[in-house]
């Protein structure tokens, strides 16, 4: 693979890679959902280790959790707390929700602060340590009145993640430009499949969920705590792209896993989220113990997607290109504002996203970092970005 070295910046770019993408302004459910199942209802939509789902059928589980919410909730669309533990009931009960217009908290594990700050009307929970109602009755076949339409509002804050300094919001389009960057940056196509090995209420997960479906893909699940059940997922699913975070990958090293064995079976790039540097030497020893190929994605709750390795492109001490549709701004580090110095003239600063993925923070109604005239997520990183394009991170 050959670096481009002109003048500065070359900004290499893998062939057949979108750099921008313009996500629109429209409900998740009718992107990733409803249009599919109106086209293409008998393609499959959702696999869950043995089991499939077809467009038609995720169509008609939403509408009946759509339904249950209005019966439920009258006076107006609720504030739901997603608490799971399993990828399987993720798909049916996040898009089924969102389709009768809640507004959502999703939890990765137990946090209090986080519950405390959203207010939930009602918590659906499967996760120890987070009393609510069990997922199973809403996903039951069950005789109720169809969901009244809802007209949402794609702009509005509607889906809240734990973050840095409290729920980041996003809302339905930014959440979907992250989806579809992420399949834009990929090229994901119909045979493809992405299986992230993540708890359901991670900005991962949700990533590996609607990145497929938007483009009419298949999307897959698995049970992540479940050790036996997700090395099964694996072999049965076969994915391209496996998607795990770095305290996940790192424990694949140690003693052999049935995860891990899994892994080495099935000819899929590993993805490994990272907040931070991440060391070369763990990435080599990883790719060895694996035999894939260990690509990191530089990302956060509050904006996505920041920075990754593409599949034809990665060096083991960088963290990437720019996901498609991000500028990767630099940073004053004594002042936290953008630098009016380029790239090419720095080799240290600090690493802000400019992105249509950037979720708010609800007590200050701005993205961290960002300014009232425009909008960056400061990842809080510091590293350099080098003429062709590669982000690298200190320690």
């Amino acid at each position: 693979m050959g670096k481009a070295l002109g003048l500065l910046p070359s900004w290499y770019w893998p062939e057949g890679v979108q750099r921008y993408l313009a996500a629109p302004r429209v409900a998740i459910y009718e992107l990733a959902v409803n249009r599919w199942a109106r086209r293409y209802g008998d393609d499959t939509a959702l696999v869950r280790g043995d089991e499939t789902a077809t467009f038609r059928e995720l169509d008609e589980t939403c509408q009946r959790v759509a339904a249950i919410c209005a019966e439920r909730f009258p006076d107006g669309p609720p504030k739901v707390a997603l608490a799971l533990t399993s990828g399987v009931d993720l798909a049916p009960l996040f898009l089924g929700l969102l389709r009768s217009n809640a507004i959502l908290l999703l939890l990765e594990s137990p946090d209090e602060a986080a519950l405390n700050e959203f207010g939930p009307g009602l918590v659906i929970s499967d996760m120890p340590g987070v009393a609510g109602e069990p997922p199973g009755p809403w996903l039951e076949e069950q005789e109720l009145a169809p969901a009244r339409p809802v007209v949402a509002d794609a702009a509005r804050p509607a889906i809240a993640l734990p973050g840095r300094d409290g729920l980041a919001w996003h809302s339905q389009a930014s959440l979907m430009s992250a989806a579809m960057a992420f399949a834009a940056f990929l090229a994901i196509e119909q045979k493809d499949r992405l299986l992230a090995i993540r708890p359901p209420g991670s900005w991962e997960a949700l990533i590996a969920l609607l990145a497929p479906l938007q483009a009419g893909s298949p999307a897959s699940a698995c049970d992540p705590a479940d050790e036996e059940e997700t090395a099964r997922a694996l072999r049965n699913v076969r994915p391209g792209f496996a998607w795990l975070d770095a305290t996940h990958a790192a424990s694949l090293l140690g003693a052999d896993s049935r995860v891990g064995s899994a892994l080495r079976e099935i000819p899929a790039c590993v993805f490994v989220t990272t907040q931070g540097h991440f060391p070369r030497h763990l990435r080599r020893a990883l790719r060895h113990r694996l035999r894939a190929p260990v690509l990191t994605v530089y990302g956060f709750p509050e904006c996505g997607a920041v920075a990754a390795s593409h599949p034809t492109w990665y060096l083991d001490d960088a963290a990437g290109i720019p996901m498609v549709g991000v500028d990767v701004l630099a940073l004053d580090p004594a002042t936290g504002q953008p630098s009016e110095i380029p790239w090419s003239a720095l080799s240290y600063a600090g690493i802000g996203a400019k992105t249509q993925s950037v979720a708010i923070n609800r007590r200050t109604g701005l993205a961290g970092g960002s300014s009232e005239a425009e909008q960056w997520y400061a990842t809080g990183g510091h590293g350099l970005l080098d003429a062709n394009g590669m982000l690298f991170l200190k320690p």
